[in-house]
Parts: C-alpha cells; sequence; structure tokens
C-alpha cells in the first residue's frame, strides 16, 4: 500500500493515475468480470475517463463507480431480501414509530415530539452508533432506547436497513 499526495490534479494525472489507468486499461478488455475503479464522486470519474478519451485510450471493460454504486452492487449480490429505503422513507418511520411510542404511553415526551417534528437529527444519531459498532437499541441515550428499539423492530419487519445498518450487515 502507498499514500501519495499532491496539490494539482495535473501531477496527480501524470504521476499516478494516468499511468496505472493505461496499465489496467491495456488488459480489462480481456477480464470476463469488469475492472472497477472507485472514485470518491462522478465529477472524478467523468474527469478520469475524459483524461482517457483526450489521450485516446480506450477502456473497454473499466467501470467507474462511486461508493453508493459499490454499495448497491454489494446489496444485491450479498443481501438481495434487503432493501435500502429513502431517506424521506426512514423519516417517515421514524415519525410513526415515535408518534405511536407517545399514543400508547400517553406521553408528552419532549424526545419523542421532537422526533415526530423532524426525524433528521435522531436518525443521524442511530447510524453514527451504528457505524461506530454500536447498537442504538441496546447502546443508546436512555431517552432513546424505546425509540431505538421501536424503529429497528419496523427496520427488521419490513427487511429494510438505514445506511449503517446495511454496512454492518455487509
Amino acid at each position: 500500500m502507498r499514500l501519495f499526495t499532491t496539490t494539482s490534479a495535473e501531477e496527480h494525472w501524470q504521476t499516478l493515475a494516468g499511468p496505472w489507468l493505461r496499465a489496467q486499461a491495456a488488459t480489462a478488455w480481456k477480464e470476463r468480470r469488469p475492472t472497477v475503479i472507485l472514485t470518491p464522486s462522478r465529477a472524478e470519474g467523468f474527469y478520469l475517463r475524459g483524461r482517457l478519451v483526450a489521450e485516446r485510450v480506450p477502456f473497454l471493460g473499466l467501470r467507474f463507480w462511486t461508493p453508493s454504486d459499490a454499495r448497491r452492487f454489494l446489496r444485491e449480490h450479498y443481501l438481495p431480501t434487503l432493501g435500502a429505503p429513502t431517506q424521506a422513507e426512514l423519516r417517515l418511520l421514524a415519525r410513526s414509530c415515535a408518534e405511536r411510542l407517545a399514543q400508547r404511553d400517553h406521553a408528552e415526551h419532549a424526545p419523542l415530539r421532537s422526533v415526530v417534528r423532524e426525524p433528521a437529527a435522531f436518525l443521524r444519531a442511530c447510524d453514527l452508533l451504528l457505524g461506530g459498532g454500536w447498537n442504538p437499541a441496546h447502546d443508546g441515550a436512555p431517552y432513546g432506547l424505546e425509540l431505538a428499539r421501536e424503529l429497528q423492530r419496523e427496520l427488521e419487519t419490513n427487511q429494510i436497513a438505514t445506511q449503517a445498518g446495511l454496512h454492518r450487515e455487509l
């Protein structure tokens, strides 16, 4: 493993990315499976492809993926029954769990009301805990444990996962 740092995109292309991509492009078309180039963003992938086109380097067999493309491939390949809901769907699910708990307990509990109004912070906190190796339904803040447990039950029932939950499953 090597770490290269540079402040110039041109220097990066000349010294590292260009030679490496040209070498990959020379053999990728012979491989049965595609060669995947993981880039931080679509713009970076377009930039690299544009440089190859400008140099008239054929890149048949090279696939430029972002982390979300890789995540989608891995989920479809290894966890085909696990769905990936949108953020809007997750917010709706968190809201309904918070409302259900508030109605069940007849509580005017401030954390539940705040999640009903805007669940994004709660979902972000759950994902951060999951990403750190904790389970928010067991290891979270005391005032959010019941809500985290309810959300986890709903996610399991619907066979869906948050982004960090998906990473954990993979």
